[in-house]
């Protein structure tokens, strides 16, 4: 499994743009089966206090910093022609639901 990544720092400046320009970027390179929602969010300020950065350092684009941004992220993905109902509904959840069924 590959999951989408949605460290700030990894996306860059523009979230969605780039965060689509990822998807695209995995699927030119076969990842059809293979890639899902994968992030993990984690407490930022505890993180940024453990590695000795500024308590305000920026992980996530604003909006983008939890799994409540999936149907927002999943509505930007239908608005791409080259990304079909199939290949999100992979993305989403099927590729995973397949890997689970194949390891348990």
């Amino acid at each position: 499994m590959i999951g989408l990544n949605f460290i700030y720092d990894f996306i860059g400046p523009k979230s969605s743009d780039y965060f689509l320009r990822q998807i695209e970027h995995a699927l030119k390179l076969g990842a059809e089966e293979t890639l899902c929602f994968g992030a993990d969010f984690f407490d930022t300020k505890a993180v940024a206090l453990q590695f000795n950065m500024p308590p305000d350092h920026r992980f996530f684009h604003e909006g983008f910093d939890s799994s409540a941004c999936y149907p927002k992220l999943i509505d930007l993905m239908k608005q791409k022609p080259n990304l079909k109902q199939n290949i999100i509904q992979n993305i989403t959840y099927q590729n995973v639901v397949r890997f689970l069924q194949s390891v348990l």
